[in-house]
């Protein structure tokens, strides 16, 4: 026993010699040096180029107008005031178009990428029939559109002029997403859904139970890129369907 215990001691000094000892800095060399340095530099440039429009737009609000539409607001704001954003939280119907906003990201959003990213299992099924033909259908929308007459004849028939539907149902399916979803599901392993159809799982089953939860890298990656893409075109959608107070932010 005093022999295990004088090893165990030992040990133990070894042990906590080991993990108290500080680390060693590595030395860079004057060529490692200048790479982080201009690295540093160039990240910290492109980050102020990407922040400079918000800072911009901020101080263009609280700035003088005359001195806003003569252009001469760079870097710092000029008559500093308020009463911009006094005047559009006096406007009546500013909360309703935000909400309108709000549900239609992120509402349209949820939609568009479910519904995308069911399309694109689909396809990924060679035992659909005419799978090659509807996919190449599918792809060639993204190259031809009928225009603006077919798709207000259209949105007509359907019943969703003015209504809030007509922001949600024309976008719930996105070509460019599904592909980039496609080819996400095309790299799981197949013997994964195999296991599942052997033990009686359907196709709904195994895309909701499988590959969803499986695909939550790309889906947050479209989430991420496409809910821009898809709440982009408010103005057009508004002033040529809409007649009621169904508005959104940017109107």
């Amino acid at each position: 026993n005093m022999l295990w215990n004088q090893h165990d001691t030992r040990g133990s000094g070894r042990m906590a010699k080991t993990i108290t000892e500080p680390r060693r800095k590595i030395k860079m060399d004057w060529k490692d040096r200048l790479f982080h340095t201009i690295n540093y530099t160039a990240f910290i440039l492109f980050a102020l180029i990407c922040f400079y429009p918000f800072y911009y737009l901020f101080i263009s609000t609280i700035s003088r107008n005359d001195f806003v539409d003569l252009g001469k607001i760079t870097f710092y704001p000029i008559g500093i005031h308020f009463q911009n954003y006094i005047d559009v939280f006096k406007l009546n119907r500013i909360g309703n178009a935000a909400l309108v906003s709000l549900a239609r990201t992120v509402l349209g959003s949820a939609i568009t990428l479910l519904f995308s990213a069911y399309m694109a299992y689909i396809f990924t099924k060679n035992n659909l029939w005419g799978r090659k033909i509807l996919y190449r259908i599918t792809i060639a929308t993204m190259y031809f559109s009928a225009g603006i007459i077919p798709k207000y004849l259209n949105i007509k028939m359907l019943g969703l002029m003015d209504s809030f539907w007509v922001y949600i149902i024309p976008g719930m399916i996105s070509v460019y997403n599904m592909i980039l979803i496609k080819t996400f599901i095309e790299s799981l392993p197949p013997s994964l859904e195999e296991s599942a159809q052997i033990d009686g799982a359907g196709y709904f089953t195994r895309f909701f139970r499988i590959v969803l939860p499986l695909s939550t890298p790309i889906l947050a990656t479209v989430a991420l890129f496409g809910t821009h893409l898809w709440t982009q075109n408010y103005i057009s959608t508004t002033t040529i369907y809409l007649r009621c107070n169904i508005y959104c932010m940017s109107i």
